[in-house]
């Protein structure tokens, strides 16, 4: 038995030398966050995407069937309907194949479908970690926190929580600041009862039942070390 144990655990220690224990290979933030913005675009905000919140059961919120690697991963609601974590785990996913498709370097390619629904499952929250999509990203390694928020940028992605105790998942665009410089205001792209489903919205940072600025986390899928293209 001890024999067998120090053979697993040789083994172990030799994987990762090698690379077995390595995260998927990363896409180059800029380029992937352009993709994510031409995306996100591409959705009218005319109320044809309605937002929908279920109380309970399994559905994912996407507005259409979300592949990974070609193969269905979640299904698409059949009116269309999302919700805020599956608008934008739909956008990274489908982001994902936009990249891959323009690079030759396949990036955030090599998941098993457990390792998906995990991934996903962190995305939304339902592991009770309350930074949802920080937490599913830095879990997994493909990207990095945003931890100067001055430095984020259109493409972020962000989960930010209210004074009312509500949350919200989304895809930062912008701060409004006022005259001093002080932030007033998060501009960003998600699905949202307000907005009739998916659509640019901008909340309050500060008041009482607003956006608590400190418990805004925003991530940066991709690494800026990545190599050029040849």
């Amino acid at each position: 038995m001890k024999r067998y144990c120090f053979l697993i655990s040789l083994l172990v220690l030799l994987g990762a030398a090698v690379g077995f224990a390595d995260g998927p290979p990363l896409p180059d933030a800029n380029a992937f966050s352009e993709c994510v913005l031409k995306i996100a675009a591409s959705y009218p905000t005319n109320g044809s995407n309605t937002y929908y919140w279920p109380k309970q059961g399994e559905w994912k919120g996407v507005t259409r069937d979300v592949t990974y690697n070609g193969q269905v991963v979640a299904t698409g609601d059949p009116q269309g309907r999302c919700h805020c974590s599956g608008i934008t785990w739909e956008v990274f996913m489908r982001a994902v194949d936009e990249y891959n498709a323009a690079h030759e370097e396949k990036a955030l390619h090599t998941w098993t479908p457990e390792e998906v629904k995990d991934f996903q499952f962190k995305w939304f929250g339902s592991d009770g970690n309350k930074k949802c999509i920080y937490n599913a990203v830095l879990t997994f390694g493909v990207g990095e926190e945003v931890k100067n928020r001055d430095d984020a940028r259109p493409g972020d992605f962000v989960q930010f929580w209210r004074g009312n105790g509500s949350g919200h998942s989304c895809i930062f665009q912008e701060w409004v600041r006022d005259e001093k410089g002080n932030i007033t205001h998060l501009k960003y792209w998600s699905a949202q009862k307000k907005t009739n489903g998916i659509s640019f919205n901008t909340e309050t940072v500060g008041d009482p039942k607003g956006i608590i600025l400190d418990q805004v986390y925003i991530v940066r899928i991709g690494t800026s070390t990545a190599k050029p293209e040849k």
